[in-house]
């Protein structure tokens, strides 16, 4: 099996759609990608007491301090020029 095209399922993908998944579940989900979005989001999801998850999509730079996540992946997805 080639490695580039089937990345393992640990592997933290900037396109993974997680919001997605909890909607399959069941679950009230948001996709956000500005703090507007997810100041909108975070009282919906509070105000609906219901289960809930909001997908934040970052910057592929961000985190570089403690915990970035470029160390968690075994090689990169795709290049990302910052």
């Amino acid at each position: 099996m080639d490695n580039t095209s089937d990345p393992a399922p640990t592997t933290l993908d900037i396109n993974a759609r997680y919001d997605k998944i909890a909607e399959a579940f069941g679950a009230q989900a948001y996709y956000v990608q500005t703090p507007e979005e997810l100041d909108k989001a975070l009282t919906e999801a509070i105000a609906s007491k219901k289960p809930a998850l909001i997908n934040v999509q970052l910057a592929a730079d961000s985190g570089k301090e403690s915990g970035h996540i470029g160390y968690l992946n075994p090689a990169p997805l795709q290049q990302i020029t910052v």
